[in-house]
């Protein structure tokens, strides 16, 4: 509960902040990067917010959440009453932010999760 709720706290404070136009670090740009080169939505309003999601995942990694967790309540996340993300995009978001923004969480990281299922 607790990580769903930093999840959501993120994204919400993200989504007041707006958009920033920098990447906010090398790691960040390859995030975004990542994100693009799959078709993953990384705008303000209906994305990522840039890397906000990522290192969203990864504070909840850090706090001892599991990354197939992750997957299912990034995929469980919505907006306006309509879904954000598919299971498909909710696979690429954790796998690349584990692996551009905190790498330390690789083993709980499936290779199929790569580019979506």
């Amino acid at each position: 509960m607790k990580s769903r709720l930093l999840l959501v706290a993120a994204l919400s404070a993200a989504l007041l902040a707006g958009c920033s136009d920098e990447a906010g670090g090398e790691a960040d740009g390859r995030y975004i990067g990542d994100l693009d080169a799959r078709s993953v939505p990384t705008g303000p309003t209906n994305g990522t917010n840039g890397a906000e999601l990522g290192h969203a995942v990864c504070t909840d990694l850090d706090d001892g959440a599991d990354a197939g967790a992750k997957v299912m309540q990034v995929a469980g996340l919505q907006l306006n009453h309509m879904p954000q993300f598919t299971t498909r995009q909710a696979e690429i978001i954790v796998y690349w932010a584990v692996s551009d923004l905190c790498p330390a969480h690789a083993a709980g990281l499936r290779e199929e999760w790569r580019d979506g299922a």
